[in-house]
């Protein structure tokens, strides 16, 4: 087996990376020699710039990161009130030199993963088609449903949308036990997942994946760890009397030093600015300043145990994985709980490692050995009633694949639909959970209040999305028949299809803008020759060719090659060869 046909793609909040399998060995796509891609976006000109050379415009106007923070937000949240649509979707207002750009962030981060890809086929030297794409386990139903439609506007076919947790357990399989219980401890930079697997093997040779349980906080990352060492050294610059940099550079420069930290007792943050020479930051100081996170994190894993039913003595080896696991912080105090912790050998490559090994595993591809995953709700579905009440439509650890069917009737005479408020969570309290959308139920007739009676069924795939279908019970003059199901979410465009037009669009547009700048480079050399031919004696022939040349500029889509060889051959006919090449810069 020469090359896997498919990529496993961590998309992370601060980095993403892409794991493919080439020449009998598993790699991962690398740029300025690290084995990840910055997950930040910038336009210039329509042009959009990814990964390394865009983390160096973070701050500026023109780019923008930690999409993955508020992917399906609406502007009611508090997380996203600073940006906002008409529909209550979110907008993102990006500024380069010369023009505005107003992108949902459906549109952006389908961008970014657009971008990836290119960098990716750029390194694997073939086309990318398919991908297995990982997402936090405590991402609900609407952000697996806008990362699917995001990727797919990209242009790929996903094959399956796989919870981090489980990539990171199946990358670390080999070294795991059958009949084990096993707890992936995942702290990425945005988002921090805390997931119980139960891994076994049947008779034909099938590794069984079976998820306990799930917890975690898709707002407790990296990237928190790093805010709070930027407030604690920003008071520490301030009370020395020392200049303070602007909350990018205070940031970019923190996050260097939580590395440094996470290999060395101390940092000196003169390594990374020459004022700032002798200001130290010790390890126990950074423990110190991160502790509510760390007790935060430690409670999550204490629930996450509990909710699957075990005790820490049933945990019989736990996985770090994630940037920030590289901190000793958090396996000391793990080390306080479990009897086993392991950290995998490179925390920043496991998840797409993982995603990649699950598509190889199950069509056969990973040394005989079978993948099967037993996935099971995070969450509850449930509909909305009076009083901020709730009916739940599917129970939590329902396991997918399975179908549910409920009953619904019409609330007044003569409707003509039903509508069904839906959100995800396990809160008695409906406005306490994470609204999806209304269930709409159309194509039934008009009658007095009560006497249509619709069967809703509700099956959640392999990906955590949920799918409904509707039919009509019959009644009095009409049969039984098929009822139109729609769930409607203005954070979730209907049709991919909206997607892929932006990016068309800017992609057009970027092409306009090239085309523009050729043209203009064409017509400055042309000027150019003409004021270096001073021989009179070609003057009148000059004027004639430039006329001709200057139209071919303007009519034309030129490329300076172009424009090169044809002046050239202009002025091989005047017989001026050599006189002016030198002269004429060629773009």
């Amino acid at each position: 087996m020469q090359v896997v046909d498919c990529i496993g793609i961590d998309l992370g909040t601060t980095n993403s990376c892409v794991a493919y399998y080439k020449n009998s060995e598993y790699h991962v796509v690398s740029e300025n020699g690290r084995g990840y891609i910055p997950s930040v976006i910038a336009v210039d000109g329509y042009k959009t710039i990814c990964g390394f050379p865009a983390e160096l415009l973070k701050g500026r106007k023109n780019a923008a990161y930690e999409l993955k923070r508020i992917l399906g937000k609406r502007f009611s949240d508090p997380i996203a009130q600073e940006c906002k649509r008409p529909d209550d979707s979110i907008i993102v207002h990006l500024q380069d030199k010369e023009r505005s750009y107003d992108l949902a962030v459906n549109e952006l981060y389908s961008m970014l993963i657009k971008s990836i890809i290119e960098k990716s086929e750029a390194v694997i030297g073939d086309t990318v088609k398919k991908a297995v794409i990982t997402v936090p386990a405590t991402f609900s139903d609407i952000y697996r449903s806008i990362t699917m439609l995001c990727a797919e506007a990209a242009g790929l076919e996903v094959v399956q949308i796989l919870e981090e947790p489980v990539a990171a357990a199946i990358c670390y399989a080999d070294q795991i036990e059958n009949n084990s219980n096993v707890l992936v401890f995942d702290m990425g930079g945005g988002t921090f997942d805390v997931c119980i697997l139960e891994i076994t093997a049947d008779e034909h040779g099938q590794r069984l994946y079976k998820k306990l349980a799930t917890d975690g906080d898709p707002f407790l990352g990296g990237m928190d760890i790093t805010k709070k060492l930027a407030e604690s050294v920003r008071k520490r610059l301030q009370d020395a009397g020392r200049d303070i940099p602007n909350e990018s550079k205070l940031l970019s420069m923190c996050e260097k030093v939580k590395i440094e930290i996470s290999m060395h007792d101390s940092a000196d943050l003169g390594n990374y600015n020459d004022d700032y020479e002798g200001i130290l930051v010790t390890r126990d100081e950074l423990e110190r300043y991160i502790s509510d996170i760390t007790n935060k994190a430690i409670q999550i894993v204490n629930r996450c145990v509990e909710r699957a039913g075990l005790a820490a003595v049933n945990i019989d080896s736990v996985i770090m994985v994630g940037g920030s696991s590289n901190l000793e912080y958090f396996k000391g105090k793990l080390n306080q709980i479990f009897r086993r912790v392991e950290r995998t050998l490179n925390v920043e490559e496991a998840i797409a490692k993982g995603a990649l090994m699950y598509y190889m595993g199950v069509n056969g591809m990973l040394n005989n050995t079978q993948i099967v995953l037993r996935m099971e709700t995070n969450a509850r579905y449930v509909i909305q009633q009076p009083n901020d009440q709730v009916y739940v439509m599917i129970d939590n650890k329902r396991p997918y694949g399975i179908e549910i069917q409920k009953k619904f009737t019409t609330f007044r005479d003569g409707d003509s639909f039903i509508q069904l408020p839906l959100a995800q969570g396990n809160s008695n309290l409906f406005s306490e959970n994470q609204y999806i959308g209304r269930l709409i139920i159309r194509n039934i007739p008009i009658k007095p209040k009560g006497e249509v009676v619709v069967t809703v069924h509700c099956k959640v795939d392999m990906n955590g999305i949920v799918h409904f279908s509707a039919k009509m019970d019959p009644i009095d003059g009409f049969p039984e028949r098929d009822a139109v199901a729609e769930l409607s979410n203005p954070v979730l465009p209907t049709d991919r299809e909206e997607v892929v037009q932006t990016i068309n669009y800017y992609g057009k547009k970027r092409e306009e803008v090239e085309k523009q700048k050729q043209k203009v480079r064409c017509q400055q050399q042309l000027m150019k020759m003409k004021s270096c031919l001073s021989d009179r004696r070609y003057e009148g022939n000059m004027w004639y060719y430039y006329s001709l040349v200057q139209n071919w500029c303007d009519y034309a889509d030129v490329t300076s090659k172009e424009y090169e060889t044809v002046i050239n051959g202009i002025l091989d006919q005047l017989g001026t060869e050599g006189f002016m090449r030198h002269e004429v810069e060629v773009a």
